[in-house]
């Protein structure tokens, strides 16, 4: 994930969020769609209760939707990039992009640790050395994004 510290300045794309899903999935062998945005037919849905009376509290758009729903999300988040047409401060275009993605729920599984890394690169972007450091906690329910200004030293 070396790329999203070096490579912060470049657009995200498709290609990027991929190398980045492969990477954080790396040996898993239950998962259909690695690399790639999630295929199967059946609903994404954010579910709590008993087995026996689940409470589906929240339904991400369907697989056929992510390509358009992530073409839209891409450009969006290039945008509000500080050198994008419509620039956001980069905490706020951090936990806003956060909120968007794992609404989107693009991936079978890893959202959140894929864009736990991207809030970074969002983040990153406040200059060429200070990146910001972001940890989400249970996204699935709070969608609490904490997040602390980084300096490296050199």
């Amino acid at each position: 994930m070396v790329d999203l510290y070096r490579g912060f300045e470049s657009p995200l794309s498709h290609t990027m969020l991929f190398e980045w899903h492969k990477m954080l999935t790396n040996g898993r062998c239950d998962l259909k769609d690695i690399g790639q945005y999630r295929t199967h037919l059946e609903p994404m849905q954010i579910v709590s209760g008993a087995i026996y009376a689940p409470n589906a509290y929240f339904e991400a758009p369907p697989s056929s939707r992510m390509i358009p729903e992530m073409d839209r999300f891409i450009a969006w988040f290039n945008n509000t990039a500080p050198k994008g047409k419509t620039p956001l401060p980069a905490l706020l275009r951090a936990g806003i992009s956060h909120l968007y993605f794992v609404s989107i729920h693009p991936f079978e599984d890893g959202n959140g640790r894929d864009w736990t890394g991207a809030c970074r690169k969002s983040a990153g972007t406040m200059s060429g050395s200070t990146y910001v450091d972001c940890h989400c906690l249970h996204p699935s329910t709070q969608s609490v994004l904490l997040c602390r200004v980084v300096v490296p030293i050199r």
